[in-house]
């Protein structure tokens, strides 16, 4: 048996061949599992067994594994197929193993959302823009919001979670007043910073907002 790849949520295809006469039809057992040194979880696929029949003149049949789509960002994860049962007086050759591995299709990252540009007024009605994450977290990630002088930026921290993960939140700008003269506009920003036990999100790089301000 073949080892297969698959992104996740799709089909593990194995094959399994044979070698010498074609003129008996043979058949195998083959089996998913989950053997010292794989990654998977019993989760990542769905467990398999069933025979593998090989007619007469066919020298390769197809074994099919559903796995699981998810969201979250991870490393490529392995299974074990093991054939066994050959009838017909075949045999297996010494190692009747095949590996699967399921690849992983999701990125951690932050996604700062401005919409059209914020704008604001020093002293004036608040703008707002939006925050949420690109994948699901093993943890709680926490993002502390950081407005520079000329904005306040509110609320901070946010928190997300396994749960609520692909729900935005939303930041509200406002111009700080001053009795400076300033240009218009000038700028504000909001930086973001990151932490979680979810490495791949702790610490990780989030855009800067950035706001027109127009002196009152």
């Amino acid at each position: 048996i073949g080892d297969a790849a698959v992104v996740e949520g799709g089909n593990a295809v194995f094959t399994v061949s044979r070698t010498g006469a074609l003129n008996v039809a043979v058949s195998v057992t083959a089996t998913t599992s989950i053997e010292t040194g794989d990654t998977a979880g019993a989760g990542d696929f769905t467990a398999t067994s069933s025979s593998v029949d090989l007619a007469v003149g066919e020298a390769s049949a197809t074994f099919t594994v559903p796995t699981t789509a998810d969201d979250v960002d991870e490393l490529d994860e392995t299974f074990t197929v093991t054939l066994s049962a050959p009838t017909n007086n075949a045999t297996l050759v010494a190692d009747p193993t095949g590996t699967g591995t399921i690849t992983d299709d999701d990125t951690a990252g932050v996604t700062v959302s401005e919409g059209d540009g914020l704008l604001v007024v020093e002293g004036g009605a608040a703008d707002t823009y939006t925050v949420v994450l690109d994948s699901e977290p093993t943890d709680n990630v926490v993002i502390t919001v950081t407005p520079d002088a000329q904005v306040t930026a509110t609320p901070s921290p946010l928190t997300f979670t396994p749960a609520n993960w692909d729900t935005a939140q939303t930041v509200s700008v406002t111009g700080v007043s001053d009795a400076v003269d300033e240009t218009d506009p000038h700028t504000g920003t909001i930086t973001h910073s990151v932490a979680s036990d979810d490495l791949g999100y702790d610490g990780i790089a989030v855009a800067a907002a950035t706001a027109d301000v127009n002196d009152a």
